[in-house]
């Protein structure tokens, strides 16, 4: 993979310029921001003068492609969270149920079991 610096030595009048070097700059504005702006002018003084409109058109067609890409991952996710909250709310309640049945003196439980029986 080329660097920086490599990648900017590229840029000559009359290149030709594809969706993979566009991506590239990309990258490197991800980790070092300000450096689209570098790409853009010296692809500017090379003669390119719609480079900024290249550049912005390619990485809104990946990020569109990314986030189909991450919606199925997203939807499970959000699935998956919503099954486990729902069971440490299960362990939660239950932990509570048990916590008031030992608190309770055996004459309160079994008036309990006995409202339990005549109720059912």
């Amino acid at each position: 993979m080329a660097s920086r610096e490599e990648l900017l030595s590229r840029i000559k009048p009359g290149m030709k310029l594809n969706r993979i070097f566009f991506l590239k700059v990309y990258g490197y504005e991800i980790s070092t921001p300000g450096f689209k702006d570098i790409a853009i002018k010296a692809l500017n003084d090379a003669g390119c003068s719609r480079a900024e409109e290249y550049f912005h058109t390619t990485v809104e067609e990946y990020e569109k492609q990314w986030r189909e890409q991450i919606k199925p991952v997203a939807k499970w996710l959000s699935e998956n969270n919503k099954k486990e909250y729902e069971r440490k709310e299960g362990e939660e309640l239950r932990k509570r149920r048990t916590q008031d049945l030992l608190q309770k003196s055996d004459r309160e439980l079994l008036r309990l079991l006995q409202s339990m029986n005549s109720s059912s």
